[in-house]
């Protein structure tokens, strides 16, 4: 299932890059040697390549290569540098949510792949990822190399939001930041769970808008029976002149990533 939502992302991702113009997106799938890696999946016309290099390579091994190009613009120096950020978008907000790449990332890092991203301007993009194939010499998968710790605050966050795929970017992001992450799409699942423990957790990070419960009212709940438990509200609507939830932190959607990670270090640094 996370190889078909990877595939998924970087052909809507090449779709996007396209523009409503006429172009291609070429999906393609190979075998490569170690020795070979750095000879394949450039494009082949155009301005000079400017190259991104997720995860890493072991030239002794060989891969499997899934391929997504695209017949775009190509992506500037500087925004190739934050695409796999979580919420990083160049689109319109009512387009995209800056989510699919660094879901992408998560797959890739969960899988111990590597992934090259190779880019010409004015004529279009390659993401390669390389999953490493079982050696005879080993009979073993490549592990996947485990994320920093954090370097201060507490690591056991319970995650609240019912959309899937920001759960699922956020989620992502913590965790590669050495955060231990138990996430939620019913809030009344996070709250049973935290009923069940009251110590299983050291922050509760909760969207404010949801259909089944707001977060405002999730926290109020929580803090009743944890009130050593830090409490973010993460707000995709303009919550000034109205009443804040007494919470520790609400951040505005999207959250950036680095924000949230301070904001979590900042509460949890409070007393009381």
């Amino acid at each position: 299932m996370q190889l078909g939502q990877l595939l998924m992302n970087l052909v809507l991702n090449g779709n996007d890059a396209l523009s409503g113009q006429a172009g291609r997106v070429t999906i393609h799938v190979g075998y490569v040697a170690g020795e070979d890696l750095f000879r394949s999946g450039r494009p082949q016309t155009g301005q000079p390549a400017i190259e991104r290099t997720i995860g890493t390579f072991q030239l002794h091994r060989n891969y499997a290569c899934l391929s997504v190009e695209d017949s775009g613009a190509g992506i500037p120096p500087e925004i190739l540098e934050k695409i796999f950020d979580p919420f990083f978008t160049t689109k319109k907000r009512a387009r995209g949510t800056g989510l699919g790449l660094a879901v992408v990332h998560g797959v890739i890092g969960a899988h111990g792949a590597a992934c090259r991203v190779i880019t010409r301007e004015g004529a279009g993009t390659v993401f390669a990822v390389y999953f490493p194939l079982i050696g005879a010499e080993d009979g073993r998968l490549m592990e996947a190399k485990k994320p920093a710790a954090p370097q201060a605050g507490p690591q056991r966050i319970a995650l609240v939001d019912d959309e899937e795929d920001v759960l699922e970017a956020v989620k992502i992001g913590l965790a590669r930041r050495g955060f231990d992450v138990q996430a939620f799409q019913d809030p009344f699942e996070a709250l049973a769970a935290i009923e069940k423990d009251q110590d299983q957790f050291d922050v509760l990070i909760t969207d404010q808008t949801m259909p089944q419960l707001e977060g405002g009212q999730l926290a109020k709940h929580v803090k009743a029976l944890s009130p050593r438990m830090k409490i973010i509200i993460c707000s995709g609507r303009d919550m000034e002149g109205e009443a804040r939830p007494a919470v520790d932190a609400v951040l505005a959607k999207p959250v950036d990533l680095d924000e949230l990670v301070g904001s979590i270090r900042s509460v949890t640094r409070a007393k009381g």
